[in-house]
């Protein structure tokens, strides 16, 4: 889509008079026939304009709507980015969490089997701790 540029639109219609009313510029039809055609001819070239107007109107609503389709399209695909972009965060945040909680169970289940036997369960309750953090 181009904006901002100008297109020229041919536009054909019915509306059209022709009449003679000179011939070898001697006058032919009467004065008032010509005051006449000149209210006529008036009158055409307002439904013309009005038409004129009607098309030129029609046009700028259609490319409205192509600009704001376009802008829905953009503003969809930003959201879905940063939706996107929410969601690796929230994984590396969860990755990050996950291993500062295996850090700390690794810890809890290296501690008794560093020579403190009198801890219950020995090395068996240190694994428990790890599953219990995992769980929560």
């Amino acid at each position: 889509m181009v904006l901002g540029k100008k297109f020229m639109v041919a536009v054909r219609t019915t509306l059209r008079l022709e009449v003679p009313v000179a011939h070898d510029g001697v006058l032919m039809v009467d004065r008032p026939y010509v005051e006449h055609l000149v209210a006529l001819t008036n009158s055409m070239f307002a439904t013309n304009f009005a038409r004129i107007a009607r098309v030129t109107a029609a046009i700028a609503a259609f490319f409205k709507q192509l600009e704001d389709a376009k802008m829905k399209a953009e503003e969809k695909a930003r959201a879905k980015e940063l939706k996107r972009q929410r969601g690796l965060a929230a994984q590396k945040q969860q990755a990050a969490s996950c291993k500062s909680r295996a850090a700390e169970a690794g810890s809890i289940a290296s501690e008794p089997e560093q020579g403190d036997s009198s801890s219950s369960g020995g090395g068996v309750g240190g694994d428990a701790a790890v599953f219990d953090l995992f769980d929560s």
